[in-house]
């Protein structure tokens, strides 16, 4: 019971910062302010002592796709040359389950953040 309470009070959280988020008036620098903000979330993935690959494997899908977009809405067309190779990396970390490695992936989203870091904000 205390599970499902907390699963739904979660997802009330989650759709009450959606409908904020769809409010707020887009531009560069908030592109910019969230792409820094989940490239830094690298150390998350290295305390796979506390939480198994298999917990960790989907946030880190979202997590791609979520830099994946915001690099190339960041990025003019074409996505920046060293910023393409790293995510490049990033989605191959992901490609399955099974060979998922939350050290590897973290070290890659380091160098993922360092590749980005040249995008003002």
């Amino acid at each position: 019971a205390a599970d499902r309470g907390f699963f739904t009070s979660t997802q009330a959280q989650a759709d009450l910062l959606a409908r904020r988020a769809a409010t707020v008036p887009w531009n560069e620098r908030i592109t910019a302010t969230l792409l820094q903000a989940l490239s830094r979330t690298d150390s998350d993935f290295n305390s796979s002592a506390t939480i198994s690959a298999e917990s960790l494997y989907p946030r880190a899908r979202r997590l791609v796709l979520a830099l994946d977009r915001l690099s190339r809405k960041n990025s003019p067309p074409p996505p920046s040359a060293t910023a393409t190779p790293s995510i490049r990396t990033l989605f191959d970390d992901v490609r399955t389950r099974s060979t998922f490695q939350p050290a590897k992936f973290a070290a890659d989203l380091a160098t993922f953040r360092e590749t980005t870091s040249h995008i003002p904000n």
